[in-house]
């Protein structure tokens, strides 16, 4: 757009002004009157002129502020406010105790109540026990069933007899027995004991059943060079099928067999336990004889390639480490104390210990546990009551994927069972389970970030926020300087998209902020919220022996 040449309305004014006062003069000397005309004519003139270039600039400075403004032809994505989530679907208060706590905006906390997945990545050491896990076992009613994966005793001290107090039956695996000072009872659990039910039904279920704990337990690992494929999944096939006949054998014996230390000693002790397992094992009638199968091809394959048949038994050795006769695994999962399938059957809460120094060791114990459950829940068919997994340090929980979470992710809703999976990053679901690692976005209603020290996930939750249209102006001087900028200069506008959030606003968050994503809707920075800041919470909440004093920290939420 050019700047004009012609006078300015100002400068026409300042003249029609100067006319007026001339006039007046002329009034006032009482000059002839054909004389005060002639500035009167002018001054008619003047005012005329006056409007018509103020009408003129009034219609130019339209344009320009139309110029100015985005069309959003580039992107229009917005902020949304707390009305725009309530209106998507969330929610400012829990009356039914059916929604997981997710933080505040403008001083009001917002729930989720929906049956989808939520993901929730943040840095070790972020607060994630503080302002979310304990938070949820606080909001979560009796009539919301809960899997809780605890680093260390302290979430046990600080929700479980709240949970009991609201009418729920507590149940706390524990094998280290981090929790003794709490005062509570823990529980055992034979992750495989669920199997002499089928066997007991003669339920075709029961190989399947065991053949994802053998996946579980002797994991594919993503990525992994396909040299010892056939050494695993020949490993796999032998416990499945060592498995099965331990749960058919228990079911018709009583014989407490159908569990990891017992199988671990006749499948890893002495040549004479092994040969002798596999022979009894190979005149098992059961199943079409297709668990005699399994026997009679290791056996044959002893006695062909005892080479081979010695990688496939140091695989699952392996697998069985844990379960030595006589280590803490071994002494307490020979029985279980409480029946899985409860976990669809009335109200309950499974807090699931595991022992942070030895997470890369027995973590994979805790995820054994969590695989039961899903399978229960899942199976279980119908959509009540809801249970909720709540799975602190998600990727420490296998060393492979948990063979019922994906479905769960993708049919869980539908049958009640609601996946909250804590990580440090994206990166860490990519580790166990590859390919299928997006799943964990793509079937989330919910994701919440802070803490964020990933470049790689700051970038793409910069793209998953979308693009806005802006408006740039460009100013040119004349060649001969600023001199005449106020009547020589050219203006130009051009419309572009850019992010609604940078990289660095995610990077650069501030402590106790995080970012949620809802559905569809734009990114939205809330405040993290402690359960100490919430009353009743802060009075139901149990006391961690030996652990410094707390800051106090102001109730602002009274629910």
């Amino acid at each position: 757009m050019a700047g004009r040449q012609d006078p300015s309305a100002a400068k026409a004014a300042v003249l029609t002004f100067l006319t007026f006062l001339g006039y007046r003069l002329t009034v006032n000397m009482h000059l002839p009157p054909i004389i005060q005309w002639l500035p009167l004519a002018l001054l008619g003139v003047g005012a005329f002129k006056t409007a018509q270039m103020l009408y003129r600039d009034w219609r130019a400075a339209r344009v320009v502020l139309a110029m100015r403004m985005p069309l959003g032809i580039e992107g229009s994505t917005h902020v949304p406010t707390v009305n725009d989530l309530v209106v998507a679907g969330l929610m400012i208060s829990n009356p039914d105790g059916q929604g997981f706590p997710l933080g505040a905006v403008d001083g009001r906390m917002l729930f989720y109540d929906g049956p989808g997945h939520i993901s929730i990545r943040a840095a070790t050491n972020a607060g994630k026990t503080e302002s979310s896990a304990a938070l949820a076992c606080f909001a979560l009613g009796k009539d919301r069933n809960l899997v809780v994966t605890a680093k260390g005793p302290e979430l046990v001290y600080l929700a479980a007899r709240h949970r009991m107090n609201i009418g729920q039956d507590v149940i706390i695996i524990d094998p280290f027995r981090l929790t003794k000072g709490s005062g509570l009872s823990t529980h055992d659990f034979n992750e495989i004991g669920h199997l002499v039910r089928y066997a007991d039904q003669n339920s075709p279920e029961l190989l399947d059943k065991a053949r994802k704990i053998a996946l579980l337990r002797i994991p594919e690992p993503p990525g992994a060079s396909g040299e010892n494929k056939f050494f695993r999944d020949s490993a796999q096939s032998l416990l499945a099928g060592c498995m099965s006949y331990a749960a058919c054998l228990e079911a018709e014996t009583g014989e407490l067999i159908c569990n990891l230390p017992a199988l671990r000693t006749r499948l890893c002790g002495s040549d004479e336990a092994l040969e002798s397992f596999l022979l009894e094992m190979s005149r098992c009638e059961r199943y079409e004889g297709s668990i005699a199968d399994t026997a009679k091809r290791f056996l044959g394959r002893l006695k062909r390639a005892p080479k081979t048949a010695e990688a496939i038994l140091t695989e699952i050795e392996n697998a069985l480490a844990l379960y030595d006769k006589g280590s803490v695994l071994g002494q307490r999962t020979e029985y279980s104390d409480f029946d899985p399938a409860d976990i669809k059957k009335k109200p309950m809460t499974v807090f699931i210990v595991t022992d942070p120094g030895k997470s890369e060791t027995h973590g994979s114990y805790a995820g054994a546990v969590i695989e039961v459950l899903m399978d229960m829940a899942i199976d279980a068919d119908s959509f009540e009551p809801r249970v909720t997994f709540l799975l602190d340090e998600f990727a420490n929980l296998s060393k492979g994927p948990i063979p019922s979470v994906l479905p769960a992710l993708f049919i869980g809703r539908s049958r009640g069972a609601q996946l909250i999976s804590y990580v440090q990053d994206t990166m860490s679901y990519q580790s166990r389970y590859g390919d299928e690692a997006s799943a964990f976005t793509t079937q989330s209603e919910v994701i919440m970030a802070w803490s964020i020290r990933s470049v790689k996930d700051a970038e793409e939750y910069s793209k998953r926020a979308g693009k806005r249209a802006v408006v740039t102006e460009n100013y040119n001087l004349p060649d001969g300087g600023i001199r005449n900028y106020a009547d020589r200069f050219s203006l130009s506008v051009s419309e572009k998209a850019i992010d609604l959030r940078r990289p660095d606003d995610f990077l650069q968050l501030a402590d106790f902020k995080a970012v949620l994503f809802f559905k569809q809707q734009a990114p939205q920075f809330l405040d993290l919220v402690s359960y100490r800041m919430i009353e009743p919470w802060v009075h139901q909440a149990g006391t961690v022996p030996g652990a410094p004093p707390l800051n106090d920290l102001p109730i602002t939420f009274k629910l």
